[in-house]
């Protein structure tokens, strides 16, 4: 599913499962690309509830994602609903629907909604009789999202197909995993569409102290985030676009005839077309998605072929030349990632302890409401942190906007 899930707390029916590892097959001893692509082939998540045909999936972000948005202080909470749906079925429990006619139980439901219902529940249980049992049949959760069940008609308009390919070994050496038709699909159809995330270049770096202190002159760019490996941008923009649709990411760079596929803009009707009109900086000043990229045939491409785009000239004249000066590390042979000690160490190492691999960092996540407060205020090349040291020259805190890393 990517990316593409939203968050109903009450509606949440599937939850994500551990990724599969594998590193496309990649070792670092070897092969130029290792370490620039994801360990995982992807999240897979499992339905933990029945789900009609044309119903939305949703999963729980968890509680603490919401922290400090503005405008999700007063969202309806799991037990809300619960206590919602247990008071509607409580109600009908008590009368005989055959014995009652309509305005007796319209009376009645008044009655009780007015005196018994708790005020934090009255948007979510309809004051009409008849909607009353619309919940009652459906769930209190269901029914207050009245489009999250659409008509095969409605989706064959709407929507866009997306199991078009499947993720599988490519065949271009060195390469990891790559993107395969799954059916034939013909020049100038729709492969697959993928909604993008906007993203500040400035954001994908990672810094690091030098020295054991936080002035500014020795805060230095180490390294940019692995996921800005799979975003598209020019290189003098700060605009990055990460696609989030399945599978759109494992598309690899080719050139010449082996070319067989390119990106546009979308025709969809939710693509937020006016959007290109707006200045960089206004659009990251967007917190949601609306651009929308359409990935098409630019031939005819075979059932189980792989799908290749041109990345750019800018980026096959960079790869060619990290190839023709890459060398391993002194150690790679031994290279170990932080999968391997998720997986076979259960209890975090102290710094008293055996030291892990430089390529390892141990961090811990803060909800916002327990955030330490003892901070300094440091300038950094993309603006101000705020920096914890409490006694350890070693230990930092730091917070851009509202992430919090340590």
């Amino acid at each position: 599913m990517g990316a593409l899930p939203n968050h109903h707390i009450g509606l949440a029916s599937a939850q994500p499962q551990i990724p599969m590892k594998s590193g496309g097959d990649l070792h670092r001893s070897r092969d130029p690309a290792a370490g620039a692509i994801s360990l995982f082939d992807g999240m897979q998540f499992q339905i933990t509830r029945s789900i009609q045909a044309g119903q939305e999936i949703f999963i729980s972000y968890g509680s603490q994602y919401f922290e400090g948005h503005q405008g999700y202080n007063n969202m309806t909470t799991l037990s809300q609903f619960l206590q919602s749906d247990k008071i509607v079925k409580s109600f009908f429990k008590r009368y005989d629907l055959q014995q009652v006619n309509d305005v007796e139980l319209q009376d009645a439901w008044n009655f009780e909604r007015a005196e018994f219902v708790p005020e934090s529940l009255l948007d979510l249980l309809p004051t009409d009789i008849n909607k009353l049992m619309e919940v009652y049949r459906m769930g209190s959760a269901l029914f207050n999202v009245p489009n999250a069940i659409r008509s095969p008609a409605w989706l064959q308009e709407n929507g866009r197909c997306l199991d078009n390919i499947a993720v599988k070994q490519s065949t271009v050496q060195g390469a990891g995993r790559g993107a395969f038709a799954t059916r034939s699909i013909k020049t100038g159809e729709i492969i697959t569409t993928s909604p993008v995330l906007q993203h500040n270049r400035q954001y994908m770096s990672m810094y690091v102290f030098e020295g054991g202190t936080t002035n500014q002159s020795q805060v230095v760019e180490k390294t940019k985030q692995l996921i800005f490996n799979y975003m598209y941008g020019h290189k003098k923009s700060n605009l990055m676009l990460w696609p989030i649709a399945p599978a759109v990411n494992a598309i690899n760079h080719n050139t010449g005839d082996k070319v067989n596929a390119k990106i546009q803009w979308t025709t969809f009707p939710h693509h937020m077309a006016d959007w290109l009109n707006k200045t960089t900086d206004e659009v990251l000043a967007i917190f949601k998605s609306g651009l929308i990229l359409d990935y098409v045939a630019t031939k005819d491409i075979a059932f189980g072929e792989e799908i290749f785009i041109d990345y750019g000239p800018d980026f096959d004249k960079a790869w060619k030349d990290y190839v023709k000066i890459w060398r391993p590390d002194h150690d790679a042979q031994n290279y170990r990632s932080s999968w391997h000690f998720i997986s076979n160490e259960e209890i975090i190492r102290t710094r008293n302890e055996e030291p892990y691999p430089d390529n390892i960092l141990v961090y811990c996540s803060i909800p916002q409401n327990r955030w330490f407060k003892e901070a300094e205020r440091v300038k950094t090349p993309f603006g101000e942190a705020l920096v914890w040291i409490k006694n350890d020259p070693d230990m930092y805190l730091t917070s851009f906007e509202n992430s919090k890393t340590m």
